[in-house]
């Protein structure tokens, strides 16, 4: 199919003119003088294919997913989509969208004490994250919760603070930045101590998006042993957990880009995250159940879908427009299940 006629089908799908979808594909959507805004030393622009999924069944409702990639397994990945699709689709959810700004504290006079006094200015602390968080605040977002983890022995006296930011469709870091710095003196005084780091973590676990699959296995055959074959030596091996999630990551980092997000901080997270029984494991699952397949994805997101490259990246913001204009929790959704097709590919016979 020429790429006219494959652009003409996915602005008929979505609702989008035409002409606004050639616009934003012109010059792959950045131009020189928005990448001199971009970073600093910029020369030009670095093009990558862009495409997409057209129609992917999400939860019961057809999503289109855009991608950019350099990977040559899009078809692959398509037949992966058209695979499950044909067994109903995938379904998808997501956790609210809360991030964590980390208040390190060192030299702590007395840990119980400091404990004490942390909890007990909980509500005050609270209202000193919200003092910066208007924009979050606006949405409906801003600081929900507070914890206080003790790290190390007692000869490190030292704290962690975790402040919980709800940061709805923005994917937040640089106010969860702003919020660590303004409770970092508050805190301090609190817990008679040093001051350390103020940070947030890009381990994001209680953003959590979450994507599955049910193929009978009479649909997919050997691919089912074979995926099943990949997840216990991935559990078992991580040698092979690396390279299955990178598998995964393959489908979470195209549409990462596509909608100008942070796939630097998204593979952080989730390599992270593939840690924490104490062993890397497999991110993706697939399991027999009876005679069905049954394949299961799990990784923290944070995504936004207000702010940040959206503001001069022309074709990101058409990437969402293609989406149907999502909120972050629907992004993370979708984008979890091009990771789960893409895991459901790397099963796939190459012939395909």
């Amino acid at each position: 199919m020429p790429v006219v006629e494959r652009q003409r089908r996915a602005a008929q799908a979505s609702d989008v003119p035409l002409a606004e979808l050639e616009q934003a594909l012109d010059g792959s959507g950045l131009d020189r003088a928005s990448a001199d805004a971009f970073i600093e030393n910029a020369l030009g622009v670095y093009a990558l294919p862009y495409s997409i999924l057209p129609s992917v069944l999400v939860s019961g409702s057809a999503v289109s997913i855009p991608l950019v990639t350099d990977s040559a397994d899009v078809g692959r990945l398509a037949a992966a989509a058209s695979i499950v699709d044909r067994a109903g689709g995938l379904v998808a959810d997501a956790t609210a969208a809360e991030m964590i700004a980390q208040v390190q504290l060192v030299e702590v006079a007395d840990v119980p004490a400091a404990e004490g006094a942390i909890a007990a200015a909980r509500a005050e602390l609270l209202g000193v994250a919200d003092d910066v968080l208007g924009p979050l605040r606006a949405r409906g977002g801003g600081a929900r919760d507070l914890e206080v983890r003790v790290l190390g022995g007692p000869e490190d006296a030292m704290l962690v603070v975790h402040v919980i930011i709800d940061c709805v469709d923005a994917m937040g870091a640089n106010l969860v930045n702003k919020a660590a710095e303004a409770l970092g003196a508050p805190l301090a005084r609190l817990a008679g101590a040093r001051l350390g780091l103020r940070i947030l973590s890009n381990l994001c676990d209680r953003r959590l998006a979450r994507a599955t699959c049910r193929v009978p296995v009479d649909h997919v055959g050997d691919i089912a042993r074979r995926l099943v074959a990949h997840t216990e030596l991935a559990r078992l091996d991580p040698h092979h957990a690396a390279t299955f999630n990178k598998a995964v990551m393959d489908g979470v980092d195209a549409v990462v880009v596509a909608t100008g997000n942070d796939w630097r901080a998204v593979h952080a997270g989730a390599h992270a995250y593939a840690t924490r029984s104490g062993r890397y494991g497999p991110l993706a699952t697939f399991e027999l159940e009876a005679d069905t397949l049954v394949g299961r994805l799990e990784l923290p997101l944070a995504l936004g879908t207000v702010g940040g490259t959206l503001r001069a990246h022309r074709l990101a913001r058409m990437s969402l427009r293609l989406m149907g204009s999502p909120g972050a929790r629907e992004l993370a959704k979708a984008t979890a299940c091009a990771g789960l097709l893409s895991a459901v590919a790397f099963g796939l016979p190459r012939e395909l």
